[in-house]
């Protein structure tokens, strides 16, 4: 079995413990896509995903970064905005990396006004709370910047990698 099949088995196996189906997304008006899902060593998980209808930052019809936590001793967590800095643009396809102390990180694309996108990040603490400022991963390219993947060790360290266009 592979690790990333386990891990969708073992995730799968901790649902259980919110009875047999779980709304990960608490606000659904519209469409919510994409969700990476990321485990600690303690089965702690997060689930990150994009989607419509939580405007806590700017008005439109913006897509934005939502997360929700889910402890492994079925206590519920609240659901928050990752991106909460301002930007009124799509913010799409997370991806989600977790610790084995369940702190995390989560990079994404982010639409710019040059109708271009760049990408983001945001480090957490493992109880959700931020761990610096949004980082801009990429700020010197030109072109789309598309599809983050992110990795975090034990001690901090992060890489990003992402398609690149210009």
């Amino acid at each position: 079995m592979t690790t990333i099949s386990f891990c969708i088995v073992f995730a799968l196996a901790l649902l259980n413990l919110y009875g047999s189906d779980e709304l990960v997304n608490q606000i659904i008006p519209d469409d919510q896509m994409y969700p990476p899902i990321g485990i600690d060593s303690s089965g702690n998980f997060i689930v990150a995903w994009d989607g419509y209808g939580y405007y806590s930052v700017g008005s439109g019809d913006s897509q934005g970064i939502h997360a929700r936590i889910f402890p492994n001793d079925g206590t519920e967590m609240y659901q928050f905005l990752v991106n909460d800095t301002g930007t009124n643009n799509n913010q799409e396809y997370p991806s989600i990396s977790v610790d084995s102390y369940g702190n995390f990180i989560i990079a994404w694309e982010s639409k710019i006004s040059s109708g271009n996108y760049d990408i983001k990040a945001q480090r957490y603490y493992s109880d959700g709370t931020k761990n610096g400022s949004e980082i801009n991963v990429n700020p010197y390219s030109s072109g789309n910047q598309n599809r983050p993947c992110v990795a975090i060790s034990d001690s901090g360290c992060f890489v990003i990698t992402w398609d690149g266009k210009g």
